[in-house]
């Protein structure tokens, strides 16, 4: 009930505001594998917002009381998708983008918009989420992009595959086709039981990539990096990937070190490291995106010279 009062004060902040808001995951999944007899928790608070209104958001947000985990970092610095804000014990991941989705921010939005619905929240009161179809795909998706398949995430995959037949499922693979994300939906079914049924039956081992399987099979330090700079267009934009690599933010250091002390010192040590680290991620990194080249060539059914 504490995770559903703050979706409902998060949206009503943000409304107010005038900034729209979709509810992901949490009432929404619960909703869509329900069973007698189970019933399913979750920890934090997932909200979508344009990519246009993220800084308005944070500014409301932070009115609230809210404070991001990793002030000062940029966004291409975290998890890609998301900011995290905590206020107590109170979570709120907000997204700007969905992770496993190609599509650029803003027609991605445009596109789930369209797929917005009310839907009840524990305690009284609804919400705009998203319908069945898209609620399905994200299930999908948020198991391919996780490289730790925690068995909550795993276990809300095979439920819905479970639950829901085999049309149900295609209309969430249209919507992946809209959203440029066959491939993780793809990565993610066939790592549960019987997702390998719903990707045969549906055609979707055709595009399996390297990145949806990197991600879903928890790739080493530098492997998404690469495998992201490898298909960036342009010199100067590949440049400033390599840049932030070499150079990220404080803020964007401690993000993925966790263990850089608070201390100037510590922090310059973290810097001078850096080097020693990237040279050190690079071999395992390259072994780590020929594997997932040859993986998904293999459940593409094609020859690993194939394109990716």
């Amino acid at each position: 009930m504490f995770n559903a009062a703050l979706a409902r004060e998060v949206l009503a902040v943000l409304q107010r505001a005038g900034v729209d808001g979709l509810l992901l995951k949490g009432p929404t999944t619960s909703q869509l594998l329900a069973e007698p007899g189970r019933t399913r928790s979750y920890g934090d608070v997932d909200v979508l917002v344009r990519l246009d209104d993220l800084v308005a958001a944070q500014e409301v947000l932070r009115h609230a009381g809210f404070h991001s985990m990793w002030e000062g970092a940029a966004l291409d610095e975290l998890s890609g998708h998301a900011v995290d804000l905590v206020r107590g014990r109170a979570q709120v991941d907000l997204h700007w983008r969905i992770a496993g989705i190609r599509l650029p921010p803003e027609p991605a939005w445009q596109v789930l918009w369209a797929h917005r619905i009310e839907r009840s929240i524990p305690g009284g009161g609804t919400a705009v989420s998203l319908d069945d179809r898209a609620a399905l795909l994200l299930i999908g998706l948020h198991a391919a992009a996780d490289p730790h398949q925690h068995p909550k995430v795993m276990d809300d995959l095979t439920r819905a595959v479970r639950l829901h037949g085999i049309d149900r499922w295609r209309e969430a693979a249209r919507l992946a086709q809209q959203l440029e994300a066959s491939d993780f939906l793809a990565s993610g079914l066939l790592l549960v039981a019987g997702g390998d049924s719903v990707v045969d039956a549906l055609d979707l081992r055709r595009f399996v990539s390297t990145e949806s399987v990197l991600r879903s099979h928890n790739p080493p330090p530098l492997a998404l990096g690469i495998e992201r700079l490898v298909h960036t267009q342009g010199a100067w934009p590949k440049v400033k990937i390599l840049a932030r690599e070499l150079v990220p933010t404080p803020s964007g250091l401690r993000y993925w070190r966790p263990n850089t002390g608070r201390s100037k010192w510590a922090l310059a040590l973290a810097y001078l490291q850096r080097p020693v680290f990237l040279l050190r991620s690079l071999r395992p990194a390259l072994a780590a995106i020929r594997r997932a080249r040859r993986t998904a060539a293999a459940s593409r059914g094609c020859t690993s010279s194939s394109p990716s």
